[in-house]
């Protein structure tokens, strides 16, 4: 009986590497995959706990592992630039018709109070320059 190489899963993260569970026992991924003793499974690196990454071993080419990182982090580069830093949005359902600017790194709110949307505009333009 002949053995097929299987087909990666759609699940299976872009970034994924091929990898081997060395140690006894078995864990679970964070896409709910269970990983048994010395069985091999493709997935990306943030998928596996921290607990037991000194029980696998990394099968991939170490010039495919600098590759995907490399293509990752321009990725990430990438949409950082197109999204800029601060974003305008509603103020909420308590003002209608009032919008807030948020600083997207840190999360928080940069204007004390609700303001109009040309004020918002104009505050986002003069912190982005």
């Amino acid at each position: 009986m002949d053995r097929k190489e299987k087909i990666v899963s759609k699940d299976t993260p872009t970034g994924a590497l091929r990898w081997k569970k060395i140690g006894g026992g078995s864990f679970r991924l964070a896409s709910k995959r269970i990983i048994k003793p010395n069985q091999t499974f493709m997935a990306a690196e943030e998928e596996i706990p921290l607990a037991f990454r000194d029980q696998i071993i990394c099968l991939s080419d170490k010039d495919e592992v600098a590759k995907i990182k490399k293509e990752a982090d321009a990725e990430e580069a990438e949409l950082k630039a197109s999204e800029g830093v601060f974003k305008v949005f509603k103020a909420g359902k308590a003002f209608p018709d009032l919008y807030n600017v948020k600083n997207m790194t840190t999360k928080k709110v940069v204007n004390e109070k609700p303001m109009s949307k040309d004020e918002a505009y104009g505050l986002k333009k003069i912190l982005e320059s």
